[in-house]
């Protein structure tokens, strides 16, 4: 019969359907008998889900998957239920799969690969000090991530030049300013802020003239 070699009877070669496995015997008189026994090939659920990205940040939020049909199971690293976080996962490649099983008890599994990227660390610099209406060499660096960079500093009417740049100049400082660096990967997307504060030591120089006495008389010396 259908999905039969030799002695074994294969239901994936044979497919979905109903099929009559024919068993027959001839002794040495050549006497036969035949047996008949109908089985029956269901077929596997098709089974997927949707929701899932194929990458996400470290720090992104916790993302609701949806599976078809409903009623089955998902697992991988960074499951709980059906919801897949980032955060727990960590950085890393993991498979995830949705396990559906019918009232048959044939089962299926859809799977789908998500990459979770480490973020990258910005660093501003220290805090620091600068003369009144001096200006301040800014030093930006970053870890972390894929190693691959762009920076970009702020506030841009505080910096003299180009803000997207690692290491800028600011412009005169007279008060105290707080600069943002923004580090982003360009692989991955993924981004980090840091701030540094640098405050002005002193302030404006002003002068008074002054004469004494405060009055003369015509030919005083």
């Amino acid at each position: 019969g259908t999905g039969i070699t030799g002695t074994v009877f294969s239901p994936t070669s044979a497919t979905a359907g109903t099929y009559a496995i024919t068993y027959m015997y001839q002794d040495a008189n050549g006497c036969s008998d035949t047996y008949v026994q109908n089985v029956t090939v269901f077929a596997n659920p098709t089974v997927n889900f949707s929701g899932l990205a194929a990458s996400y940040c470290a720090n992104d939020g916790i993302v609701s998957l949806t599976g078809t049909p409903v009623g089955g199971t998902f697992a991988g690293t960074g499951m709980t239920g059906g919801s897949f976080d980032p955060s727990t996962a960590g950085a890393g490649t993991y498979a995830i799969t949705y396990t559906f099983a019918d009232t048959n008890t044939c089962s299926n599994v859809a799977s789908q690969n998500v990459t979770v990227y480490a973020l990258p660390v910005a660093n501003a610099g220290s805090d620091n000090t600068v003369s009144y209406a001096g200006t301040y060499s800014l030093t930006g660096s970053a870890t972390g991530g894929t190693g691959n960079y762009t920076y970009a500093w702020t506030p841009v009417a505080d910096i003299a030049g180009n803000p997207n740049v690692q290491n800028p100049t600011s412009d005169t400082i007279f008060t105290t300013t707080i600069f943002t660096l923004t580090v982003v990967d360009t692989v991955s997307g993924c981004q980090d802020d840091d701030q540094v504060t640098i405050t002005p030591l002193g302030g404006p120089l002003s002068a008074n003239a002054t004469a004494l006495p405060d009055s003369l008389c015509d030919g005083d010396t």
